[in-house]
């Protein structure tokens, strides 16, 4: 055996004790409490975004918001003529007296 494989078979096997334990650590610290802390809050924001959801979701679309706004323009077309009328009458009325 020559140097280098020396070294290449120690290498592997100090890669090997390193992958290991790099496993054991994380599956010990799966259970800790740090990892259960990270969960709860990661739960808590999925929540959280699910709320958000169906919020988002009760929201008008843009076809109401459209129909809202022409409903709205409507709605002061008819406002528009109702307040001629008065004013007509209005200067009717002042014009004469009130007597007919």
């Amino acid at each position: 055996m020559t140097i280098g494989e020396i070294i290449a078979g120690a290498s592997a096997v100090v890669s090997s004790v390193c992958a290991a334990f790099t496993v054991f650590q994380a599956s010990r610290w799966r259970n800790s409490d740090d990892a259960k802390a990270i969960d709860e809050r990661i739960k808590a924001v999925e929540d959280r975004t699910l709320e958000h959801g169906v919020q988002l979701k009760d929201l008008p679309s843009k076809a109401d918001l459209a129909s809202v706004r022409s409903d709205v323009h409507n709605l002061d077309r008819t406002v528009a003529g109702i307040d001629a009328g008065v004013t007509r009458i209005e200067q009717f009325l002042m014009s004469n007296g009130g007597r007919s």
